[in-house]
């Protein structure tokens, strides 16, 4: 059929091969975004940002609030979403609306391991995911994190991957 030498046509084989299975195979990378990039939007004046500096937090720190309207809003292309936290000895939690689904999801954020303790404190246990969806439609998506009232006394916001 080709008046190619054989190696030459092995060569373009294989080239021919691994353009298909690069066609085929795609690989999909974890990104994780801290809670003080850019892309994060909060409602207006109604998080704070810890202080001082915690190794417990992704990059050191995180965003909390205890207004009852407080949100915040990550749009993010891709087919998977986590959300990242350390856990307090108190009440802390997070209400999840992804792509505005009308059931949020509530991330309890309390280390339930430890005494209760009523006068706050430090976080107690390493931020880690703590909630998560995958096999998302390929595309843009939006999370939104909000306070959940009556579930607990802070919302917080450590970081997405």
């Amino acid at each position: 059929m080709f008046d190619y030498p054989l190696s030459l046509q092995l060569i373009i084989f294989a080239f021919l091969l691994s353009e298909l299975e690069a066609g085929i195979t795609s690989t999909t990378t974890n990104v994780t975004v801290d809670d003080q990039d850019p892309s994060v939007l909060y409602s207006g004046g109604q998080w704070n940002l810890s202080n001082p500096y915690n190794s417990l937090d992704c990059e050191g720190f995180h965003h909390f609030s205890s207004q009852l309207s407080a949100f915040a809003v990550f749009n993010f292309t891709g087919i998977a979403i986590y959300f990242l936290s350390p856990l307090w000895p108190y009440s802390v939690g997070a209400q999840l609306v992804l792509d505005g689904q009308s059931r949020p999801v509530f991330v309890d954020l309390q280390d339930h391991s430890r005494p209760v303790n009523s006068s706050g404190g430090p976080e107690t246990v390493s931020s880690a995911v703590v909630w998560g969806v995958e096999n998302l439609e390929s595309g843009n998506h939006s999370l939104r994190v909000e306070f959940a009232q009556g579930r607990s006394k802070y919302v917080v916001l450590d970081a997405f991957m």
